[in-house]
C-alpha cells in the first residue's frame, strides 16, 4: 500500500468554532424563549442525545438538523447562522491578531529567548 494514499474519513464530525457558536445561539435562543431542551428536540423531530450534543457544542449539526432546530425555535436557518457568525467574528479577529503576534515573535526570536540559532559549520 502506498504511503501517498489518502486516508478514508471515519465519518466522525468534530465541532469547529462556527459549530460551537451556533450551539451557543441555539442555547441562548432556547433560554430566551423559556423552552426546555425537550420542547425543542421534540418540535424539531430530533432525538434527545444528538440534540443535547449539538446544543452543548460537542457535535456539529448537519444542515437538516440545523434547519429543524431553527424552525423549532421560530427562526430561519440563515438567521441562526448569521447570528453565530456575528458572535464569532470578534473571536476570530483576536485569534488572528494573536497568531500574527506569535508569528512575529517567532521570526524575531526563532529559538529560545536570548540565544542565537546554531550555525552549521562549512567544514
Amino acid at each position: 500500500m502506498s504511503a501517498n494514499v489518502p486516508r478514508m474519513s471515519t465519518g466522525k464530525r468534530e465541532p469547529d468554532d462556527l459549530s460551537r457558536s451556533i450551539a451557543n445561539e441555539i442555547n441562548g435562543e432556547r433560554h430566551k424563549q423559556r423552552l426546555t431542551q425537550a420542547d425543542v428536540y421534540t418540535s424539531a423531530g430530533i432525538t434527545r442525545t444528538p440534540y443535547i450534543k449539538i446544543e452543548s457544542g460537542k457535535y456539529p449539526a448537519d444542515s437538516v438538523q440545523l434547519a429543524s432546530i431553527a424552525r423549532a425555535l421560530g427562526l430561519k436557518t440563515s438567521t441562526l447562522v448569521i447570528r453565530a457568525e456575528a458572535n464569532l467574528t470578534p473571536a476570530l479577529a483576536r485569534k488572528t491578531s494573536a497568531q500574527k503576534a506569535r508569528d512575529y515573535r517567532e521570526r524575531i526570536h526563532p529559538t529560545e529567548p536570548g540565544t542565537l540559532p546554531a550555525r552549521e559549520s562549512g567544514t
